[in-house]
């Protein structure tokens, strides 16, 4: 299930973005991860974590990769509606909201 939701997401986020924008996933081979990068404009427009838990927990890799890639702000994007700050630099939000982040 996570893995269709994780696809689910991606192609809604590509539906809203601008046609010159990119999008990548990030892995290391010590770990570190983040599911969806966008970037706009040679600048980070968003990172996010796709969760179908409505109670996300991040793993060590989404801390290495913030800080491989200088990320300040994370999305955890979940099934869910609430919208609330898991740690600082770290949000967590539904998919509906994130598009809102994100349109181009």
């Amino acid at each position: 299930m996570g893995t269709s939701w994780e696809s689910f997401v991606i192609h809604q986020v590509k539906s809203v973005l601008n046609i010159d924008d990119e999008i990548y996933y990030y892995r290391t081979q010590d770990g570190a991860e983040i599911d969806l990068l966008i970037r706009r404009e040679n600048k980070w427009l968003a990172a996010a974590e796709i969760k179908l838990s409505l109670s996300p927990k991040l793993t060590k890799g989404s801390y290495l990769a913030m800080g491989d890639l200088g990320i300040e702000k994370l999305y955890i994007i979940t099934p869910g509606q609430e919208r609330y700050l898991y740690e600082s630099g770290i949000e967590v939000i539904g998919l509906v909201d994130f598009l809102s982040v994100i349109k181009g």
